[in-house]
């Protein structure tokens, strides 16, 4: 699912991590990258595509008794690196879990979080 609103800027196929997929997400502190590894894209999903925050954009490849995800947050615009490094901090690409400007997803997901609604009095109406 999609950690945030953006644009899919990034596909690329991979015989040994199957697919690797960039969204472009602009917030108030600047852009950020989020990177998803292992992945194919859902049909009507492909580069130039808006998604919002929870979008199934992409299903897990199966890898067999190696199934799993890596997700990432880039901080800063598109460049070469926004592809190398993800979550979790296995190497499996044998590049290192957080190299240069990654950020630790998790606060970046908890950061931008939709805030529940506050509960509403009884008996008011919307």
């Amino acid at each position: 699912m999609a950690a945030g609103d953006g644009v899919i800027i990034g596909y690329s196929i991979d015989l040994q991590f199957r697919g690797g997929v960039l969204i472009r997400h602009p917030t108030t502190t600047g852009v950020v990258i989020t990177q998803y590894w292992h992945v194919w894209p859902r049909p009507g999903f492909a580069v130039g595509t808006t998604v919002k925050r929870g979008d199934a954009f992409a299903d897990v490849a199966d890898m067999g008794s190696l199934t799993h995800l890596h997700f990432a947050v880039f901080s800063g615009d598109y460049e070469p690196h926004a592809w190398n490094g993800a979550l979790p901090p296995s190497r499996c690409s044998g590049f290192p879990a957080f190299p240069y400007r990654f950020i630790d997803p998790k606060a970046f997901i908890e950061a931008h979080a939709l805030q529940p609604m506050p509960a509403l009095a009884r008996g008011a109406r919307i």
